[in-house]
C-alpha cells in the first residue's frame, strides 16, 4: 500500500516524499497536523503525540525491551523487528566508500551520503518562518525556532502582539533574544564578556555556529544573574538555568561556556561536589561499622573534622580506595570492626599485592589506621612495622619477544601507535605522554623534550609521530590545542587529554605503559653498561631509581642470548642508530578522513 502512495512536494516542510495529493502534505507533516500537541505522559513536554499519549521519541523507547542482542553478544534495549541493539544496527549499516555529494573518501559511510552532505540534502537552506532569519530549514523554521515550536505550545506574545511558540518567561523566542541582547547591551561588563568570549573560542579553534551558540548561552547566563545571585555561580546552577530556558543545541556549547565563566572568575567547578558524591557510593557492601569508620577517614582526607588540614588530591583518595577494595571486602567478611584487624591480617592482605601496588596499599592502610587512632576509634595502630624500607621492591622485569611483536599492531589508532612508541623507546609515564606539546617536537633538529630534557628524535618515533599529525589535521582542522594527543573532548580545548585515554590503549594491548617503560629501562642498563650516571641523564630519574636498575643488571645475565637478537634499544642519544623490533613492523600510512 505503501509502495503506491504518490510522491508530493509539501507545501509545509518544501520537501519531497511520499504524501497526500489533495492536502498536497508529506506523510510526516501530514501526522503533526493531525495530531494536537500536549504534554507527553511519559517525559512530561509539550509536544505532538503520536500515539498512546508519547511523544515520537518516549514511544519509540517504550517499543524497546531488554534481551540478548546477537551482535553484541550483550543484554541491551533491542526492538522487536530488529532485533539488534541501537549499536549494532548502526554497525551493520557502515562501509567504507565515497560519498556522492562532496566525493571524498570516508572509512565510515552509513548511506550513500556523508553526515554533512546528508544534513544539507535534508534540511535545504531558506528563511525562517517565524524569525525570519537564513539558514537550514526544518518543517519551515530554522533549527533555533524549530527546537522552541517542539518544547512550546503556540500563543499571543504580549510583546510583539503575534501568534508565536510561548517560552517558560511567556514570551516569544524572539522578544526573549531581543530583551537579554538589550540587557547585556546596556551593560558594560556583558559586552566586554562576549567580546572577551569571541577571542576565547577563536583562539581554541571552536566553529562559527559553536561560537554563536556559546554567546547566546552567555547572554542567557548574564540576563539571568538575578535567578544565579551573585557570582561565582557554580556550574550546576548554570547547567539548571540553561536546561530550563535555552533549546538544545546549547548543550554543544555548555561546557565550553561554563570553562570560560571558570577562566573568568565567574564561575566554580562542581567536581568536589560529583566527588563526594562518588565517594559516598563506595562502601555499600561493607558492614555497617566499618563504612561509619571508613567515612571518618576519607572525611580527613577531604581536609574536614575538628582540625582542619590540606585536603589530598582527588587522584591520591581515588587511588587510596581503589587499593583498598579488596583488603575491606575480606575484612568485612571476617570483622565487624576495624578494631578487630591486626597485624597478621595486614602482611597477608600486603602480601597479595607486588611491584608499585605493594607500596601504594602499604602506604592507604597506614592512612587508615593512623587516622582511626587519631580520632581514638581505635586502640593500637596495626600498621606500625609497615615502613618504605621493609617493603620489599619486586625485580624488573621485561617483556617477552613474542608479546613485544605485537605492540604495534595494524588495528591500533595512529595515536596508539605513537602512544606504544613513546612509552617503549622513550620510557616515557603515563603523565608525559598526555602533556607532551606540540612544541616540544623540533623535528628539524630531530629532538623531543621530555622533562626539560631534549632527547634525539628516532626515525620510528618521527614516522609514527607524522602520521598521527596527519590523522589530527584531517579529524580536527581547526583544532588550537597545543599538546600533541586530543581526543573529541580535548579537541576544542587546550587541556590535555586524560591518563585514563592512555590507559585504556594499554589495556587492550594487554600490557601497561609502566611495563613498557620498564622493559626499555632493561634494554638500557643491558646495551648501556649498566652506567647509573649515564642512565639518570638519559632518562632524567633519580639517582636512587638508577641504582636500583643498574643493581639487578647482574639479574639480566641469563636473557643474554635474547636480549643481543631481539632488544636492540632505541636509545635517545645521538650515537645509537638501531632500533627495536618495533622498525620491522611496518608503519601504516596517514589515515583517510574519518566522520
Amino acid at each position: 500500500m505503501s509502495g503506491r502512495e504518490p510522491i508530493v512536494v509539501c507545501r509545509e516542510c518544501g520537501r519531497e516524499g511520499k504524501g497526500r495529493v489533495h492536502s498536497q502534505l508529506c506523510n510526516a507533516c501530514r501526522a503533526r497536523k493531525m495530531s494536537k500537541p500536549r504534554n507527553c505522559d511519559s517525559c512530561g513536554l509539550f509536544r505532538r503525540q503520536v500515539a498512546k499519549g508519547l511523544c515520537a521519541a518516549c514511544y519509540r523507547v517504550s517499543r524497546l525491551h531488554d534481551g540478548l542482542c546477537p551482535g553484541c553478544n550483550q543484554v541491551r534495549p533491542i526492538e522487536g523487528k530488529h532485533q539488534l541493539c541501537e549499536a549494532c544496527q548502526r554497525r551493520s549499516r557502515v562501509r567504507a566508500g565515497t560519498c556522492t555529494d562532496c566525493r571524498r573518501d570516508f572509512r565510515r559511510l552509513y548511506g550513500p551520503r556523508c553526515r554533512q552532505c546528508q544534513r544539507r540534502a535534508a534540511n535545504p537552506t531558506g528563511q525562517c518562518q517565524d524569525c525570519g532569519e537564513p539558514g537550514e530549514i526544518v518543517a519551515g523554521r530554522c533549527k533555533p525556532c524549530y527546537e522552541h515550536f517542539r518544547r512550546h505550545g503556540t500563543g499571543d506574545c504580549p510583546a510583539c502582539g503575534q501568534r508565536f511558540p510561548i517560552g517558560a518567561n511567556g514570551l516569544c523566542r524572539m522578544c526573549t533574544n531581543n530583551r537579554r541582547a538589550i540587557h547585556v547591551r546596556s551593560n558594560p561588563t556583558g559586552k566586554l564578556m562576549l567580546a572577551q568570549l569571541t577571542m576565547y573560542g577563536r583562539a581554541r579553534g571552536w566553529s562559527p555556529g559553536v561560537l554563536t551558540v556559546a554567546r547566546s548561552s552567555v547572554r542567557m547566563v548574564l540576563a539571568g544573574s538575578d535567578v544565579l545571585g551573585s557570582p561565582p555561580w557554580t556550574s550546576n546552577a548554570i547547567k539548571e538555568l540553561l536546561d530550563t530556558t535555552a533549546s538544545h543545541r546549547t548543550n554543544k556549547a555548555l561546557q565550553r561556556v561554563i570553562d570560560f565563566l571558570t577562566d573568568e572568575g565567574l564561575a566554580t567547578s562542581s567536581t568536589e561536589a560529583t566527588f563526594e558524591l562518588w565517594l559516598d557510593t563506595q562502601f555499600p557492601d561493607l558492614r555497617p561499622q566499618i563504612a561509619e569508620e571508613l567515612h571518618v577517614w576519607t572525611d580527613r582526607l577531604l581536609g574536614r573534622g575538628a582540625r582542619p588540614r590540606k585536603p589530598l588530591q582527588n587522584e591520591t583518595i581515588r587511588s587510596y580506595v581503589w587499593i583498598l577494595t579488596e583488603p575491606l571486602a575480606a575484612w568485612s567478611n571476617t570483622y565487624d570492626s576495624l578494631r578487630e584487624v591486626t597485624s597478621e591480617a595486614i602482611d597477608e592482605q600486603i602480601n597479595k599485592f607486588s611491584g608499585a601496588k605493594r607500596g601504594l596499599a602499604a602506604s592507604a592502610m597506614r592512612s587508615l589506621f593512623k587516622t582511626l587512632k587519631m580520632q581514638r576509634i581505635i586502640f593500637a595502630n596495626p600498621t606500625r612495622h609497615l615502613s618504605r624500607q621493609n617493603i620489599p621492591t619486586a625485580a624488573p622485569i621485561g617483556l617477552q619477544p613474542q608479546d613485544r611483536s605485537r605492540l604495534l599492531a595494524s588495528d591500533l589508532r595512529p595515536d596508539e601507535h605513537l602512544m606504544v612508541v613513546l612509552a617503549g623507546v622513550h620510557a616515557m609515564r603515563t603523565g608525559q605522554i598526555v602533556t607532551l606539546r606540540i612544541d616540544d617536537v623540533n623535528q628539524t633538529a630531530g629532538t623531543i623534550t621530555v622533562a626539560n630534557q631534549p632527547r634525539a628524535l628516532d626515525s620510528l618515533t618521527g614516522q609514527y609521530l607524522v602520521a598521527w599529525l596527519e590523522y589530527r589535521r584531517q579529524r580536527w582542522p581547526n583544532t588550537a590545542n597545543p599538546h600533541v594527543l586530543v581526543n573529541h573532548r580535548t579537541a576544542n580545548t587546550v587541556a590535555p587529554v586524560l591518563t585514563g585515554y592512555v590507559g585504556a590503549t594499554f589495556r587492550k594491548l594487554g600490557h601497561t605503559a609502566h611495563q613498557l617503560r620498564v622493559d626499555r629501562f632493561l634494554d638500557e642498563v643491558h646495551n648501556g653498561k649498566a652506567d647509573p650516571l649515564r642512565f639518570a641523564q638519559l632518562f632524567g630519574v633519580t639517582a636512587p631509581t638508577a641504582l636500583h636498575y643498574c643493581a639487578d643488571a647482574t639479574a639480566l645475565d641469563h636473557h643474554d642470548d635474547r636480549l643481543d637478537t631481539d632488544r636492540t634499544c632505541a636509545r635517545a642519544a645521538p650515537t645509537c642508530d638501531t632500533m627495536r623490533k618495533f622498525d620491522q613492523l611496518a608503519i601504516t600510512k596517514a589515515p583517510i578522513t574519518v566522520q
